[in-house]
């Protein structure tokens, strides 16, 4: 259900889209291309949080945890996760690992933590992920980590014309 609606408001896109005699073919494919990346990126990852809330004071987890399901078996693919404040972290064997704000992984299921900076507000963050082969994006999303009016962090898929 998901792909029909994506693929209508696709299509409602192309068709409702004035063409100007100042655009060139190039211009007007990588348009296409960068909405094809984002509607694809449903058929090669999954991302889902394992809890519905995230708060600092959270002893259970290091932070919003990002679960992250490759849906193809090609390994050829690799994972481009970045964030535009806080930062990611790995969580194995008790040990937290800061990773930065932008990080590459191996095509496979993971799980990877958002969390902000200690000492930073932060009221909205973008979460770009893309999925790479051969170092070009064939799917990419954005989410929002957002605070919400309870304190808690929540995240929301988004659709973005990048």
């Amino acid at each position: 259900m998901k792909r029909f609606v994506l693929l209508m408001l696709l299509v409602s896109l192309l068709i409702g889209c004035e063409t100007s005699n100042e655009l060139s073919n190039s211009d007007e494919s990588v348009i296409s291309e960068e909405v094809l990346k984002f509607v694809a990126f449903d058929e090669y990852l999954e991302v889902t949080t394992s809890i519905d809330r995230y708060q600092l004071t959270m002893s259970s987890v290091p932070g919003l945890p990002l679960d992250l399901k490759a849906l193809k078996e090609d390994a050829e693919y690799t994972l481009d996760i970045s964030v535009s404040a806080g930062e990611l972290l790995s969580w194995e064997g008790g040990t937290v690992q800061p990773l930065g704000d932008s990080i590459f992984i191996d095509y496979k299921d993971s799980i990877v933590y958002w969390s902000p900076l200690e000492d930073a507000v932060i009221e909205n963050v973008d979460l770009l992920i893309a999925v790479k082969q051969n170092d070009e994006v064939i799917a990419k999303a954005t989410y929002i980590i957002a605070l919400s009016d309870d304190g808690y962090v929540l995240m929301h898929l988004v659709l973005t014309d990048e």
